[in-house]
């Protein structure tokens, strides 16, 4: 029996893999905080008789995720004060289904005025690392096919020593520091018009061909970098925003409540 939208949020909140992710981000002091701050609002509820007013709708609204989703054809709104996801329309390959929650997003975002930023938009995508590095591989395979062919060809034997000095630092195989190794260039897939191009070509055109190909792989080599830049840069950020300042925090002041220095404060 499938689980109703209610069953399924409820699975999702006791999913310990989830909250186990969910939290590592965050500090004990911010546990502690939402803990009392939902502690705080369930004794405020309990207090209060009656339907909730029109401002406590206001500020709930105004603390919550909207999602939208590409799934089984169709693409979902996924509001967190609805009672379950709504159907926005069917999502075709080939179609860009943002095209669909483009005027949902507009809508809310013109709610407000110009001057309030009442909201953040956030995307999931895949990382783009992934994607650079098989197309590396791609690069490096398409080399290597063309270096067989002029061997073969007796055009030349060895790397090729490209004209452009620019060029000297081309790879031809894996390279860990960006992320390459020889399994992922054994299993990448040349287009294969492009392979039957390049085992066919005279010299003359593959070393052309290379030429090309160096000067695709100098632009990778260098976006591979700056996105492991950015993952360092977040990985750092990551690690500080998780280090617990609290009990650093809490020896300071006990020592200066010992030295009697916060009766001076008060």
């Amino acid at each position: 029996m499938p689980f109703t939208p209610a069953l399924r949020g409820d699975a999702i909140n006791n999913f310990d893999f989830v909250k186990r992710i969910h939290n590592s981000f965050a500090r004990r002091m911010d546990m502690l905080h939402s803990d009392l701050q939902l502690k705080d609002e369930a004794t405020s509820r309990k207090s209060r008789s009656g339907k909730p007013s029109h401002d406590d709708g206001e500020a709930n609204a105004a603390f919550h995720f909207i999602a939208f989703v590409p799934a089984q054809g169709k693409v979902w709104k996924f509001d967190g004060l609805e009672r379950q996801p709504q159907a926005l329309g069917s999502s075709t390959v080939g179609n860009d289904w943002l095209d669909l929650v483009r005027d949902n997003i507009l809508t809310r975002m013109y709610e407000y005025e110009e001057d309030q930023i009442e909201f953040s938009i956030l995307s999931l995508a895949r990382d783009p690392l992934l994607d650079l590095v098989d197309k590396l591989a791609i690069n490096v395979k398409s080399l290597d096919i063309l270096q067989r062919h002029m061997t073969l060809s007796g055009g030349c034997s060895g790397q090729t020593a490209f004209l452009d000095p620019g060029l000297e630092n081309t790879i031809w195989g894996a390279d860990k520091s960006l992320g390459l190794n020889q399994d992922q260039i054994d299993q990448a897939q040349v287009p294969a018009e492009e392979s039957s191009r390049y085992q066919n070509c005279s010299v003359e055109d593959a070393l052309q061909y290379q030429t090309h190909l160096a000067h695709g792989q100098q632009e990778l080599r260098a976006a591979i970098r700056e996105e492991q830049q950015s993952h360092r840069a977040d990985d750092e950020y990551a690690t500080g925003r998780r280090y617990d300042y609290g009990p650093a925090v809490r020896t300071w002041v006990q020592f200066l409540a010992r030295k009697r220095i916060l009766e001076e404060l008060k």
